[in-house]
């Protein structure tokens, strides 16, 4: 073997070092915080309104006429509800039997225009979309 460079070796030997030095340090371990305390700031006061706008001056002379309400739109009673209540079961009572009935089966024979599924499910995406012609898969 040849003559070793010394001072190339020691050099190699530090920069070796130098690179290794980090790693081996110690990691700075993190600091625990004390404790902190939130508190919600209070909104800012809304800004004034308008003063509010006073009634006109009525004449003197003026009637006011104060309705009772009995003839007004949308009040019910309790007989107009019973009443009704009455003509509906009436009309249900004589309706006649529906004409078809919509359940997933007799869904594909019925169903136009595009259909919306709400839970995917594979298997009924097929058999929904398989009695529908032009239905895309």
């Amino acid at each position: 073997m040849g003559a070793v460079d010394r001072p190339a070796t020691t050099l190699v030997l530090l920069a070796f070092l130098a690179a290794a030095m980090p790693a081996c340090a110690p990691r700075p371990q993190p600091q625990t915080l004390p404790p902190q305390t939130v508190t919600q700031a209070k909104p800012d006061p809304p800004p004034p309104s308008d003063p509010p706008v006073a009634a006109p001056e009525r004449q003197k002379n003026e009637t006011i006429v104060i309705e009772s309400g009995a003839g007004s739109v949308g009040e019910s009673s309790s007989e107009a509800l019973v009443a009704a209540a009455r003509a509906e079961r009436e009309r249900r009572r004589t309706a006649p039997p529906p004409a078809i009935v919509l359940d997933n089966k007799s869904l594909p024979k019925y169903a136009s225009g595009q259909l919306t599924i709400a839970k995917h499910d594979p298997a009924m995406v097929k058999i929904v979309l398989s009695g529908i012609p032009n239905a895309f898969m």
